[in-house]
Order: C-alpha cells, then sequence, then structure tokens
C-alpha cells in the first residue's frame, strides 16, 4: 500500500527529532533541575527545560501525524472515494 512508504519516512523524521532535541539536551536539563532544585526553586524554571518543552509538543505532533497516516491511509482512500480529490 501507498501509504507505507510515508509511515517510515513519518518515524525516520520522527526518531532523527527525538534524537537531536530529546537525547542530545536530556542531561543537561537533568542537571538544570538538580540545581535549581538545590537552590530551593524558588527562580524562573531554567531555559532548557523550557526548550525540551516545546520539543515534547514537536514530538506529540510527529505521533499525531503518524496515527492520521495510519488511519487516514494517503495514496489508498480515493480508491474508495474516487469523488473525493487526492491529498498525497
Amino acid at each position: 500500500p501507498a501509504h507505507i512508504p510515508v509511515v517510515f519516512y513519518c518515524l525516520t523524521a520522527f526518531a532523527a527529532w527525538w534524537a537531536a532535541t530529546d537525547l542530545a539536551t536530556q542531561p543537561k536539563a537533568m542537571r538544570a533541575i538538580d540545581e535549581w532544585v538545590a537552590k530551593g526553586a524558588s527562580t524562573d524554571i531554567p531555559a532548557i527545560v523550557e526548550d525540551r518543552f516545546i520539543s515534547n509538543i514537536v514530538s506529540c505532533l510527529f505521533v499525531v501525524a503518524l496515527y492520521g497516516i495510519m488511519v487516514l491511509k494517503p495514496g489508498t482512500l480515493p480508491q474508495y472515494t474516487p469523488h473525493l480529490p487526492h491529498l498525497f
């Protein structure tokens, strides 16, 4: 089916994003949180933690895209609904 390669491309992009943003910043974020807690956690949240929050939002969008691809099956849906325009 046509949607299978799209799933693999999306998974590959998600893996690259996750490795570049989550795995690369995890030790720094843990140190920043430890230092923040040691100071009494009264100041602003460390910037790296906020950056990881944004990274997690993008990761969630990848998961939504994967589920969307699996449900909508781009490239196969028009054969069952010829009156709809082709999306992919």
